[in-house]
């Protein structure tokens, strides 16, 4: 089984003054948290080659905005190949196309088919490889192309990201529009087939704000 991911983080950070994936995090950054996350999982679930900096190939994209430059030198060590949304105003769909459309044709040119594709946000800095990796045994499990897995985060149990979606709903995502990316299959056309992954920690929560960031790293330092 592959599976591929389509990591966004073309966002213009407006609500946080700065590039929000770029703020110190752990011995790194958010960005590479969250990269050590999704790529830590879908390994550990798949029994693949894990390493920061390593050289090996793997249908993993990033969708870059205005800050592309800035965020590459990082995105590369996890292995993303990174593509750059030049409009990102237009909405996280547009970088959801995107992302899709590239991560199939790197797929493609590695000669891999890919069975699902991660779709996740560069903002989740709690998000772990265990996480990760329920997703992706979740989805096995399921033995179904039109699988969909989604996290649902502590004791609201409130759904999240990422979301895996099997490789049927690959065309619809590539045609998705609007701002509300993924969700608009989640609670439409994808609904009777979404298998809900529960996570007792609210490890889902994105940071938008100063507020948002300061209050993660509390909860980050208490564990």
């Amino acid at each position: 089984m592959a599976i591929g991911i389509v990591l966004l983080t073309a966002g213009e950070s407006k609500r946080m003054g700065k590039n929000k994936q770029l703020l110190p995090w752990l011995e790194g950054t958010i960005l590479d948290s969250v990269c050590d996350a999704l790529t830590g999982g879908v390994c550990q679930a798949l029994g693949c080659i894990h390493g920061v900096g390593e050289a090996y190939e793997h249908p993993y994209v990033a969708v870059t905005g205005l800050t592309h430059d800035e965020l590459v030198p990082i995105l590369s060590q996890y292995g993303f190949t990174s593509v750059q949304n030049p409009e990102p105003s237009r909405g996280q769909s547009v970088s959801l196309q995107i992302g899709v459309n590239a991560v199939c044709e790197l797929a493609n040119s590695l000669n891999v088919h890919l069975d699902g594709i991660v779709c996740s946000v560069g903002d989740q800095p709690l998000l772990s490889a265990g996480v990760v990796s329920k997703l992706v045994t979740q989805f096995q499990a399921q033995h179904s192309e039109q699988a969909i897995v989604c996290p649902r985060y502590g004791e609201s149990q409130q759904p999240g990201n990422p979301v895996l979606f099997g490789a049927h709903w690959f065309n619809e995502l590539k045609q998705i529009d609007g701002d509300r990316g993924g969700r608009r299959i989640l609670k439409e056309t994808g609904k009777p087939y979404v298998t809900y992954v529960s996570i007792q920690e609210d490890m889902g929560v994105d940071v938008d704000t100063p507020d948002d960031y300061q209050r993660l790293l509390e909860i980050e330092r208490s564990k």
